[in-house]
């Protein structure tokens, strides 16, 4: 796809809008992969690389780090690193948690995605608390979600797996596919419209880079066989890049990942759980935890077979890990006000007042 325009990739006239607040002389981008601070980007010039603008780097935050999927403000530089001077605000994005031994809170996936394909295989990575971790932080970014079960081939209880996923992907469209077979692939390559950008995420193993060459047409990705023990896989993709299809969808890849942390999604946890938010309106009780109340819905919904306690259990689960989270952090801010109480009287007993006495 030759003669590519900023508008291809994207850039219509909400960006337009937004750029109109700066220097009219710097260069509209979208950012296509990040290497350890330096920047591939695009623009009408066609794809170059860039560096953050020096004191960009004293001012920013988590949340202004530029990254995949990101449209910024250049100064173009042919033949050399164009500096980036402005990030444009976001419509959605894609973050979690940091990991453990990360300096970082936060970690931004993806940014102004239309459509995240959440991809499990139907093996041993099969696992529905993921899923629901994928679909809160998914909601919680403003984008849409979609379940893609993949190597249905390999799998003999496939009706089984897809009725469970169902039963706690509230309303959101599961498609089952085989790279092998190519079943559920005209499906997906449905979805995947000119000017739209969409991002697929899963553990590593679970064959997204096979998915994203049946999807394409083509070998887009390179692709690793897993370990037959655990069904778990090497990372393939080693970093998060934007690629343009054919049909014109962005797409964004990205490396497996392990572990999906959440961030604070209090609010997007009754998204996920949409079912037992609904019911838990006609509970006897306001304050109803679902556990020894009397005339619970939700309890009752279990009994009646409508709602799987399963499902009760995950919703429970996450709700205590916020919890906590707020118990923690309430112990931090109350040790960090004390702390400053006794600083304060410290050196008030050692300071002499006007009269001569002792604080």
């Amino acid at each position: 796809m030759e003669n590519l325009k900023i508008q291809d990739y994207g850039y219509n006239e909400r960006f337009k809008t937004l750029a109109t607040q700066y220097d009219s002389n710097l260069t509209p981008a979208r950012v296509m992969a990040v290497y350890q601070g330096v920047y591939e980007i695009v623009t009408d010039y066609g794809v170059s690389r860039a560096k953050l603008k020096g004191n960009y780097l004293f001012n920013m935050t988590e949340d202004t780090i530029p990254t995949v999927g990101d449209f910024v403000l250049v100064d173009y530089q042919q033949g050399s690193f164009s500096i980036i001077h402005q990030l444009l605000d976001r419509y959605s994005e894609l973050v979690r948690k940091a990991p453990i031994d990360n300096k970082k809170v936060s970690q931004i996936i993806g940014a102004n995605i239309d459509i995240a394909f959440i991809v499990t295989s139907m093996n041993k990575n099969f696992n529905l608390g993921r899923i629901e971790r994928y679909l809160t932080s998914i909601y919680q970014g403003g984008i849409t979600p979609v379940i893609i079960l993949s190597k249905s081939d390999l799998c003999e209880n496939q009706s089984e797996l897809v009725s469970q996923t169902k039963d706690i992907a509230f309303g959101v469209d599961v498609i089952t596919t085989s790279s092998y077979t190519m079943e559920g692939i005209e499906e997906v390559k449905a979805l995947l419209d000119k000017s739209k950008t969409v991002i697929f995420i899963g553990s590593s193993g679970v064959g997204k880079s096979s998915l994203l060459n049946a999807v394409a047409g083509k070998e887009i990705m390179d692709v690793n066989t897993i370990r037959e023990d655990d069904d778990r896989g090497r990372h393939t993709t080693t970093h998060r890049q934007l690629v343009m299809l054919d049909s014109g969808c962005m797409l964004i890849d990205t490396p497996g990942m392990r572990g999906f942390l959440l961030m604070d999604a209090r609010d997007t946890v009754d998204d996920t759980f949409k079912d037992i938010h609904d019911l838990a309106k006609h509970c006897h009780f306001n304050n109803c935890t679902h556990n020894k109340e009397i005339k619970c819905a939700v309890k009752q919904a279990i009994e009646d077979g409508i709602l799987l306690s399963h499902r009760l259990e995950q919703y429970n689960k996450q709700k205590k890990v916020y919890a906590y989270q707020d118990k923690k952090n309430y112990s931090r801010s109350k040790e960090k006000r004390m702390k400053k109480y006794h600083e304060v009287g410290k050196e008030a007993r050692n300071r002499k007042s006007y009269d001569g006495y002792d604080y």
